[in-house]
């Protein structure tokens, strides 16, 4: 395992129709700033962030839309106590999962190709590192920020504008998208989406992610 450093859309998969949430926007023009954006090929696999132990019992799987206001309220002020009390003890594994929706059609799905390049670049504590800074400027995303924020964790940040540009993890983001919408079988869902052991929550606050944990534990 590498690492170390709700709106509401239809779709359908496997034949039957999984709700999604979702509020769609706008947004601004890409720019190479002072990079060499290059066209390098999409990346079709490539395998998610992880903190924590990799032998626990307990997987947790969230799956955000960097778009999302409820998937920034996450990070924000939720998931830096799930952190603490159960990651960082190694008592779970936490997987972050991408779920463009898409609340907004350009920055759903060009925030975490930045992100997913940093992760490349780097490794998951950088990731994560680079989540929590470009959650901070949700509403205000351009290709400077998302080039910046990576600068600012020691990653290189023509790469997550190149990626950003060109779509790079695309196939990635895609992939982890069907994902939620097979795991939620016929279930409405909304980002950000938890799933502890493969069963979906309903929610994201705290008591009922650690309620979802010690059952886990049995």
């Amino acid at each position: 395992m590498k690492g170390t450093r709700r709106a509401y859309l239809s779709a359908v998969a496997a034949g039957a129709a999984t709700a999604l949430a979702g509020c769609l926007g706008g947004g601004s023009n890409a720019n190479t700033g002072d990079c060499d954006i290059g066209n390098p090929e999409q990346v079709s696999e490539q395998e998610n962030p992880a903190l924590g132990n990799p032998d626990s019992s307990v997987t947790i799987q969230v799956f955000e839309d960097f778009s999302c206001p409820h998937c920034a309220t996450y990070n924000n002020e939720i998931f830096p106590d799930v952190r603490a009390d159960f990651v960082d003890t190694g008592d779970v594994l936490y997987q972050h999962h991408d779920l463009p929706l898409p609340v907004n059609e350009r920055w759903s799905w060009k925030v975490p190709s930045a992100a997913r390049a940093v992760y490349a670049a780097t490794d998951a504590e950088t990731f994560f590192e680079y989540t929590k800074a470009v959650f901070a400027e949700q509403g205000n995303y351009s290709m400077d920020v998302l080039d910046s924020a990576a600068d600012d964790v020691g990653a290189p940040g023509c790469d997550a504008r190149s990626a950003a540009i060109n779509d790079t993890y695309r196939p990635v983001l895609e992939a982890d998208r069907q994902r939620a919408i097979d795991m939620a079988g016929n279930q409405q869902i909304g980002t950000p989406a938890v799933f502890v052991n493969g069963s979906y929550l309903g929610s994201y606050q705290y008591a009922d992610i650690e309620s979802a944990i010690q059952q886990a534990r049995g």
